[in-house]
């Protein structure tokens, strides 16, 4: 999974741009999940059976499309201001916690471990409450 990624994403662009103390106040929160989610993942995937998490099990060409995705996402990010640069930001993580609970949804139908199951599920509870946050910021403060 990429918790890892959507939090060192969301704190990277914490540095590198000023947000406003809402979206500054919502990229913690959403790093802070992410971590801690990658986190317990980590110590998971030990028990048995063990899960390897450096294998993606993904063709070549879905590998190079989200980094394509990632590249243009970071671009984008860079290369606006003011409200439009809220809104990338906003915008991404709304796509980061629509894919991250929607893994996690589907990986719980094949997983076996009732500890890693119920990781799961609650792992998708808590990325789709992330998602619905992010949707009502952009519903609220970008709607013209």
């Amino acid at each position: 999974m990429r918790f890892s990624t959507i939090s060192k994403q969301s704190t990277l662009l914490s540095l590198i741009k000023k947000e406003s103390p809402e979206l500054k106040s919502l990229l913690e929160r959403i790093s802070e999940t992410s971590k801690a989610t990658a986190k317990e993942l980590e110590t998971l995937a030990t028990i048995h059976p063990p899960l390897n998490l450096k294998v993606t099990h993904l063709p070549r060409i879905e590998l190079a499309a989200r980094d394509s995705l990632d590249k243009e996402t970071s671009k984008q990010i860079l290369n606006s201001h003011g409200v439009d640069l809220e809104f990338n930001m906003v915008s991404s993580q709304l796509a980061a916690m629509n894919y991250a609970a929607h893994l996690a949804r589907s990986l719980v139908v094949v997983e076996t471990n009732p500890r890693r199951k119920e990781f799961l599920q609650r792992t998708d509870r808590k990325f789709s409450e992330l998602h619905g946050l992010v949707f009502k910021m952009i519903l609220t403060r970008y709607q013209h």
